[in-house]
């Protein structure tokens, strides 16, 4: 009978979920709903008007947790992807009258279950990653990288234009160009709103 029991044990533990697969947890309560009395609660007191707020996405939430004495970066997911516009909401094996919306989230140790990314994938994400983490790791580093090489930049064109300045027989030619260029960037600007909004 032990021997039986402790095979039951071991076929629980089997079953059981763990964070290294990423444990599935329904959220009761509207996520949104909530961060948005938030947002209306901090706006109140200074006299703005929350009532055309939107959220656009459910961000994750990443904490440090204590698990089996390691300290492990742990991340709580909105299940099946982030939806502009729509609630992830789920009726799950209620009764139609007393059915009420369930919100999928998952709760993972970060980097358990890494994704497939292709070279295109992997190249558009480093254009779009912005913003420092909380810990010092290589997004960290990769930030501070993209913010110099921003300095850099524009440090390269305002010295350019001092140096031009400085040079008589350019000025005038080099000021046809500064002007053409600006007319051109406003039209181009232009264009790409109208084809983002309308596109």
């Amino acid at each position: 009978p032990d021997a039986g029991k402790s095979d039951e044990k071991k076929s629980e533990e089997k079953k059981s979920p763990s964070l290294e697969e990423g444990v599935r947890l329904n959220v009761a309560s509207d996520p949104v709903a909530a961060f948005k009395t938030s947002v209306d609660d901090l706006l109140r007191p200074m006299d703005l008007d929350s009532e055309e707020f939107q959220l656009r996405s459910m961000p994750n939430l990443e904490f440090d947790a204590i698990i089996d004495g390691e300290k492990m970066r742990l991340r709580l997911a909105q299940e099946g992807g982030r939806r502009r516009g729509r609630r992830p909401v789920e009726a799950d094996d209620a009764d139609s009258e007393t059915s009420q919306p369930v919100y999928k989230s998952r709760l993972s140790i970060v980097g358990q279950q890494p994704r497939e990314m292709s070279a295109r994938s992997f190249l558009l994400r480093l254009h779009t990653a912005h913003g420092y983490g909380v810990q010092a790791n290589s997004r960290w580093f990769w930030a501070i990288a993209v913010d110099m090489m921003f300095a850099s930049m524009c440090f390269w064109g305002l010295s350019g234009v001092v140096m031009w300045w400085q040079i008589k027989k350019t000025r005038k030619i080099g000021f046809v160009f500064l002007v053409v260029s600006a007319i051109v960037a406003t039209l181009l600007a232009f264009g790409m709103h109208w084809q983002l909004v309308n596109g």
